[in-house]
């Protein structure tokens, strides 16, 4: 479960280095290690090669299978996120794939999502050489979607808006005061509805 490499920035005499499998996803305490002459780093988190580009005496080399989970975002009808993968040059890598009908204009990758699902990817592949190590540089990259609820507040005809994360307890609004009136609680319907319990209703 290795996630940062930077204590072996100052080993510039290093010429192997092995961390597959594991959630690096920073590579730029590398970018000095000359001496490297075999990189196997696949199945981590890296997006951006750039830091690699110097490593000119590498002849063997690995980063298929990254794979990470962006932070959440809030779901809405038209979801659009940069795209974060770079090759060696600095580049921006286009997606192989795009989940749920996605599609990519440079540099973001659009859905268009009618119902709420919670999450959606996409892949990337691309042919890397760096020296003489050649492999292929590809993984996914997972977006969750939060589904986000507007709950309205209504008191003498004024109305008052709230955002509540679906699964998530509603904040109780301070208690309306009105002379000559008591407050009794906050219901789910103006007429008829049932009152609302903020500790456990959701």
């Amino acid at each position: 479960n290795i996630s940062d490499i930077s204590p072996v920035s100052s080993l510039t005499k290093l010429q192997r280095l092995f961390f597959y499998n594991n959630k690096v996803s920073d590579v730029s305490s590398l970018a000095n290690l000359t001496n490297i002459n075999w990189l196997s780093a696949g199945h981590n988190q890296i997006s951006d090669l750039t830091p690699l580009a110097n490593l000119t005496r590498i002849a063997q080399l690995g980063l298929n299978g990254q794979a990470w989970t962006n932070a959440p975002v809030n779901y809405k009808a038209n979801v659009s996120i940069p795209n974060t993968v770079k090759n060696v040059t600095g580049a921006l890598i286009a997606p192989a794939t795009i989940s749920d009908g996605g599609s990519y204009t440079e540099p973001d990758i659009t859905w268009n999502l009618p119902s709420y699902t919670n999450e959606v990817s996409y892949t990337f592949s691309q042919p890397v050489t760096i020296g003489k190590g050649t492999t292929t540089f590809s993984g996914t990259v997972t977006q969750p979607l939060k589904a986000i609820f507007n709950v309205k507040f209504h008191v003498d005809g004024k109305e008052t808006t709230k955002e509540v994360e679906a699964g998530n307890l509603l904040t109780e609004p301070a208690k309306p005061v009105k002379e000559g009136h008591t407050f009794v609680g906050w219901f789910d319907a103006q007429t008829g509805g049932t009152k609302w319990n903020f500790s456990t209703d959701k």
